[in-house]
């Protein structure tokens, strides 16, 4: 992963005339700033500091500096408070490839008081000069209110230049932390001398990463230059809903051809320069399936005189009525088929519904209109949701119906096309005193050491792709593990080049995760080979090494893992307790154990007929990692014991039932859901 972001490819209306255009909606906006957690935007969230002191107040003049083209002057503010400072004192957002512009209105002290010799003197300033400025990003141009930024503050001048703006304005193209430095002159009237004080201040910017947005997704693109990251994130979320699936695809130079249906792609690395096209797909399946209507085309039930006199009943899956006209009988009905039930809108459930039509029959019992007999034969059934939705016709005896079913689904696609440029040479990474690149080094818990890079261009380092405060030197001492890279920045094409990252690792090994088998063996889950598994007691300390491992004696036991060509060591794993038993395994008839229902799911129930009763019996309960969750003991086991066990806590999983008498044990595993 690269970081942090930059972007040339930026409207077709600036100097570079790069091209968005999206099939869904052309009207791009910036996204807001990212702060979660591993994504190269966490680290460049806007910090604007408070000024409060003359220096303060004249860096901030400083970052607009001698402006090379004063064809837009800038106007101060004329509500700003007659009080030395700067207004606004916080500087808005910069956001990378969005066009930007803040006018800066300050007011200049007019004299500054000093304690000398224990006398309070106070001295007039006479002007102050805004002389340069050194590191604004790439795109970002400012102004000064007057020719030379140059302002007469004396209280004698005729013409006092006590306020003045900075218009500040322009699209950046890099986003990154840019610490400007600013200088400054200052004159000073004391003891009849004007006296020069030249200063420096250093005041961080920050250009936010470029991002556009449209209907369906946000791109981010870490940088203009090749090598970049695409970042997708959809803008039509499921929010963890069944019934979303989407497809998203990338291709560009080099035959690049990636595909997932993933919600949210993985970052995707840009190796080449040229030309990209993103194009997404999201099918919305939530809405589930409607009864938009029901025909009776034919029954099987008629009137001694005349058709016969049609009723219907709807029940859903749980035998509710969702439909009943019996009180609403329609007359001569069987005359009148195929016939329109009126019955849709319904959202159907899954399950098996039942549709009902009888003939009303004053004088005998109702006849069911499927087998025309008195009292029974009405139904015809059908479950959701149906494999092919649409018309569907069902038959059960003479009663045949049609059914109206509707599935909605929702598609929502867009596309894009974005450019990547080429980018310089890029630099290497060593190590202090030496000249040859490494790609990966080995660090130990507690030890550090020291990257370079030969490179003379200015110089930012990163980590696991993101900006790291301060890293701007050709050195970088490294504590901590992770994918370590250097940017060089030539300010020539203002393409930034990146190194390969090169692998800090193994600077602590992950901690084991253990498991007991019940009887005497401890196990690791996953073996590294090329690892050691050092056992622990509690009590004992240092037992054995390897995996599996035979537990010497009851106990609580943890594992360490080292590597012995390192000799770095892991954290310690959980502990687990092992119950060792040398005792012969009892056969059924010594020792009748009945666990059930297997599998359970909430309750269980436990069943224990002993040949000989008396003597003490342990019952003990264990988890896939061999941990008791229940335990009971009886000092004198009857001839048969009953235990009902609340199991609805316990996680799934493969569960070992132990029962220890004097003269033996026997064990059964019993699942649990």
């Amino acid at each position: 992963m690269r970081g942090p972001p930059s972007c040339k490819s930026i409207p077709a209306s600036s100097i570079r005339g790069r091209i968005w255009s999206g099939t869904c909606s052309r009207a791009w906006r910036p996204a807001r700033l990212r702060s979660q957690p591993d994504t190269p935007f966490s680290l460049w969230t806007f910090i604007c500091r408070r000024m409060q002191t003359i220096r303060l107040l004249l860096a901030w003049a400083l970052l607009m500096g001698p402006a090379a083209f004063l064809s837009a002057q800038c106007v101060p503010d004329s509500l700003v408070p007659n009080i030395p400072g700067i207004y606004p004192d916080t500087l808005p957002e910069a956001t990378g490839c969005q066009y930007y512009e803040e006018v800066v209105t300050f007011v200049f002290p007019r004299d500054t008081t000093v304690t000398v010799a224990g006398n309070t003197l106070t001295f007039p300033f006479v002007s102050f000069t805004i002389d340069s400025i050194i590191g604004l990003p790439d795109g970002l141009d400012w102004e000064c209110n007057l020719t030379g930024c140059s302002y007469v503050v004396h209280p004698d001048s005729a013409e006092v230049d006590t306020v003045g703006c900075i218009r500040f304005f322009g699209t950046p193209n890099v986003p990154a932390d840019y610490p400007l430095v600013v200088a400054f002159t200052a004159k000073l009237a004391a003891f009849g001398v004007v006296q020069d004080n030249p200063a420096t201040y250093e005041a961080p910017l920050t250009v936010t990463p470029c991002e556009y947005t449209g209907a369906c997704y946000t791109l981010s693109l870490t940088s203009h230059c090749e090598p970049a990251v695409l970042s997708m994130e959809n803008e039509i979320p499921s929010q963890g809903q069944a019934g979303f699936s989407y497809q998203w695809q990338l291709s560009g130079p080099g035959g690049l051809q990636y595909a997932t249906s993933d919600e949210n792609p993985s970052p995707q690395p840009l190796v080449e320069a040229g030309q990209y096209i993103v194009s997404y797909s999201a099918s919305i399946d939530t809405i589930g399936y409607f009864l938009d209507g029901i025909s009776i085309d034919a029954v099987a039930c008629t009137d001694l005189i005349g058709a016969a006199d049609l009723y219907w009943i709807l029940l859903d899956p749980q035998g509710n009525e969702l439909v009943n006209t019996s009180g609403n009988v329609l007359a001569g009905g069987g005359d009148s088929l195929p016939y329109a039930t009126g019955i849709g809108g319904i959202l159907l459930d899954t399950g098996t519904y039942e549709f009902q039509v009888w003939d009303d029959d004053a004088v005998t019992a109702d006849q069911g209109c499927a087998t025309g007999a008195n009292g029974s034969g009405a139904s015809v059934f059908f479950t959701t949701p149906p494999q092919n939705p649409g018309s569907i016709t069902l038959t059960s005896g003479g009663l045949t119906i049609t059914l109206s079913i509707s599935h909605p689904v929702q598609t929502v696609s867009c596309a894009d096309t974005f450019v990547v440029d080429a980018l310089p040479p890029i630099p290497f990474i060593t190590q202090v005193g030496d000249t040859l690149p490494v790609d990966s080094l080995f660090l130990c818990a507690g030890d550090s050491l020291v990257l370079a890079s030969l490179a003379t261009d200015s110089l930012q380092w990163y980590v696991n792709g993101a900006f790291i405060p301060d890293a701007r030197t050709s050195t970088l001492t490294v504590t901590e593990p992770g994918f370590y890279a250097v940017e060089a920045i030539d300010r020539g094409s203002y393409c930034r080049s990146f190194s390969e990252a090169v692998i800090v690792e193994e600077q602590s090994l992950l901690t084991p995760s253990i498991a007991y088998d019940g009887d005497s063996i401890l196990l690791v889950a996953g073996v590294d080979p090329d690892l050691t598994y050092e056992w622990y007691e509690v009590n004992q300390g240092y037992v054995g090494e390897g995996s599996p491992f035979r537990a010497p004696s009851s106990g609580n036991y943890f594992c360490i893992a080292v590597d012995p060509v390192t000799g770095c060591a892991s954290s310690p794993s959980v502990t687990i307790p092992a119950i060792i038993s040398s005792l012969e395994v009892l056969t059924r008839d010594q020792l009748d154990i009945q666990i059930y229902p297997n599998p359970a799911q909430g309750r269980g129930q436990l069943k224990i007929r002993l040949a000989q009763p008396g003597g003490e019996m342990q019952l003990y309960l264990l988890d896939p990692l061999g941990r008791v969750v229940w335990q009971k003991a009886y000092a004198q086991a009857p001839a048969e014991v009953a235990e009902q066990l609340d199991l609805a806590a316990l996680p799934r999983g493969l569960y070992l039932l132990r029962v220890i008498r004097p003269a033996g044990q026997q064990a059964l595993r019993w699942l649990l859901r």
